[in-house]
């Protein structure tokens, strides 16, 4: 084996490197070639984002992002001080509003039969409601901590035997009670049995 001196493995090598580092350790070069890429992103943001030109249709997506996100942010300004719930209220109409009615008309440990989207949409009839109510993920979104179950889930699951409540819509769900209702309301929420 060869011993090495002690000062030829501490010196740097000097084959066909610039030595010209500044006291942060970066190279005059790398500089340069940061700068040219902060230029050149720069430059593609104003031409394809900001400036957009008519006849130059293969950047108006982008034109279309630009816009929606100051649209965004003029919005939000506007409803700055509205609560979440009256936001979801604006963004889901009476969807919202029934999820919210279920919420504020059942114990926290309740079980909720969900009916399911034929009822929430039914055909040949006028449709009050937007998004996916129906769906068993977007409805618990909302309704947390109960849970919900689904008409196909009915006897599949151990939580379809401890339904305590049954979600009515368009007057649909009445068939899921173990009693008799005398005035139907068309939308409401209903014990599953009748505490005797």
């Amino acid at each position: 084996m060869k011993a090495h001196s002690s000062k030829s493995q501490n010196a740097p090598s000097q084959k066909g490197k610039a030595t010209t580092t500044s006291p942060g350790g970066f190279t005059f070069s790398w500089i340069i070639k940061n700068i040219l890429a902060v230029v050149i992103v720069l430059f593609l943001f104003n031409k394809l984002v900001l400036k957009i030109e008519p006849g130059n249709n293969w950047a108006s997506g982008y034109n279309w992002a630009y816009n929606m996100l100051k649209g965004n942010a003029k919005t939000i300004r506007q409803y700055a001080y509205t609560t979440t719930d009256n936001r979801f209220e604006m963004k889901l109409g009476l969807s919202h509003v029934y999820l919210r009615y279920l919420k504020e008309n059942t114990p926290e440990n309740a079980v909720i039969l969900l009916p399911s989207q034929e009822a929430f949409f039914p055909k040949g009839e006028e449709h009050i409601f937007s998004g996916e109510p129906f769906n068993k993920l977007w409805a618990t979104r909302f309704l947390y901590p109960r849970r919900v179950i689904i008409p196909s889930e009915l006897g599949k699951t151990p939580w379809s035997e401890r339904i305590t409540h049954v979600a009515i819509v368009n007057g649909r769900g009445y068939e899921y009670l173990d009693y008799e209702v005398g005035q139907k309301a068309p939308h409401t929420v209903l014990p599953i049995r009748i505490k005797q």
